[in-house]
């Protein structure tokens, strides 16, 4: 059984097959009905989580990536059963670079988990408005949901990233793809790679890490309260 396999790669205590713990994963807050997987897979690190990939590929089972506890639009249901592929336990923040304006990151790491990081080294990634505090930092930015600064300096928050394809074969994008360069924060300018996978939300490949876009905190913060009649 391919669970079983699994178990070698992961752990026992990585693999779910129990079906109380299944239905859990098979809804979120959007209302899209799922499927219930077959199992549920809690890698840690590129190195499990390709091996998970290459056995379910080799059985032809479809794989799910679910980065986080919550789900607003249903892109990490299960259509067609398969696995799940937990990445929870992926929750390192691996560098955050002040200087080059970059943090980077795994795919499990929340906002609640990276605002007060970041905040720590007087520095933010763009997000959206008010987002969830158990929702993926990776996950909202590969979904290039409306950032609440639109300014152009705070798009593309989403700069290079290691990835593990549908073959279970390794991808780098941008600038990572070289020797030598990976970690660096250089988007597409040079190398093309890192859009084709933005809205993708892991049919294309799963995210290992990714650096993301860091600016400054603003040295004044202040909430204003503007009344109006209408909109």
């Amino acid at each position: 059984m391919l669970a079983e396999e699994l178990s070698v790669i992961v752990g026992a205590e990585n693999v779910i097959t129990d079906p109380d713990a299944l239905g859990g994963y098979g809804r979120d807050h959007s209302g899209v009905s799922g499927s219930l997987p077959a199992c549920v897979v809690r890698p840690d690190g590129a190195e499990e989580m390709q091996a998970v990939i290459q056995a379910a590929a080799a059985q032809h089972m479809p794989v799910t990536p679910r980065s986080s506890a919550v789900g607003f639009y249903g892109a990490a249901l299960p259509k067609q059963g398969g696995v799940v592929l937990d990445l929870s336990r992926m929750k390192r923040i691996l560098e955050i670079d002040g200087r080059n304006k970059k943090c980077k990151m795994e795919p499990g790491v929340t906002w609640g988990q990276a605002v007060p990081a970041l905040a720590a080294e007087g520095l933010m990634v763009c997000g959206p408005l008010l987002p969830h505090k158990d929702k993926s930092v990776l996950t909202t930015a590969l979904e290039r949901e409306p950032l609440l600064i639109p300014k152009n300096e705070y798009s593309e928050v989403f700069l290079t990233a290691e990835m593990v394809l549908a073959s279970g074969e390794m991808f780098w994008t941008g600038t990572a793809a070289g020797k030598g360069m990976k970690g660096r924060n250089f988007p597409d300018g040079l190398i093309p790679g890192t859009r084709l996978f933005l809205g993708a939300q892991g049919t294309l490949g799963v995210v290992v890490w990714a650096n993301l876009k860091a600016e400054w905190l603003p040295s004044r913060d202040k909430v204003f309260f503007i009344a109006c009649d209408s909109l």
